[in-house]
């Protein structure tokens, strides 16, 4: 009698935490990044592409195209239905989410902002907030 093969892979991916992520700027990638590798990261949420320059060239937002390389769903309407999930992780998005999407996750909704404000307020570059290491978690209820 042969054994029958378990996938490990499929077996944790049944267990592991769903996540939708909701962001834009690149600076928010290396927390993307760590969602992917520890999670189940099922869909990405960021701002629709804009019209840039001269020539009006269509330009995706960094998660858009991070999302892309890696073949993760990519929402920039929030009117269309999101994939079940159970957390919902929201870093420098850039628009306000509506009350209907934060009832979407069993888990809630952690946002991660880059500065604990107001001490760093006003147009600080993000490179001194690694500097820093500042970090400000808020779960949204």
């Amino acid at each position: 009698m042969g054994r029958s093969r378990i996938n490990i892979r499929k077996l944790l991916n049944k267990f592991m935490i769903k996540v939708i992520f909701f962001g834009t700027p690149d600076y928010v990638i290396p927390i993307v990044e760590k969602l992917h590798k520890n999670f189940k990261l099922v869909a990405v949420v960021t701002q629709p592409p804009k019209l840039v320059g001269r020539k009006q060239l269509r330009t995706f937002t960094a998660i858009d195209d991070w999302a892309h390389k890696r073949k993760i769903p990519v929402i920039v309407d929030l009117g269309e239905e999101l994939p079940v999930a159970d957390l919902g992780v929201v870093a420098s998005y850039g628009r306000i989410i509506p009350e209907t999407i934060l009832n979407h996750f069993k888990d809630g909704v952690l946002n991660i902002h880059p500065s604990l404000l107001p001490k760093y307020r006003g147009a600080v570059e993000p490179p001194l907030f690694n500097l820093k290491l500042l970090t400000a978690l808020l779960k949204l209820e």
